[in-house]
């Protein structure tokens, strides 16, 4: 009987890693035909839009919800606080949970 290991390694949350992250994604997934992509959030959802622009011949259709589409977007009201001290540093341990806050509109 075969096992999978899991691996659990360390994130920087890089926009560079992010893209190598989805290149071996859709590899170990076999996707080598055009495809939808759905980017979504204001963290992650401008990886994968930085991802679609350096990668046009892999996407059929590209879908953009709130995310950022220029780099002066401004920040949302969460991601302002997270500059406050000790604030910014508990919220960023779950980067998930920033990511909901933000969505519910706070």
């Amino acid at each position: 009987m075969a096992t999978t290991k899991s691996v659990v390694k360390s994130s920087s949350f890089e926009e560079i890693e992010f893209h190598k992250e989805l290149d071996k994604l859709l590899d170990v997934l076999e996707v080598y035909a055009l495809f939808y992509l759905v980017v979504q959030g204001f963290l992650v959802g401008s990886f994968g839009l930085t991802w679609a622009l350096k990668n046009p011949a892999r996407i059929l259709k590209l879908a953009i919800m709130n995310s950022p589409l220029t780099a002066s977007s401004p920040l949302p009201g969460l991601f302002q606080q997270l500059r406050i001290p000790l604030l910014g540093e508990f919220t960023c341990q779950n980067a998930v949970m920033v990511e909901r806050f933000n969505e519910a509109g706070f």
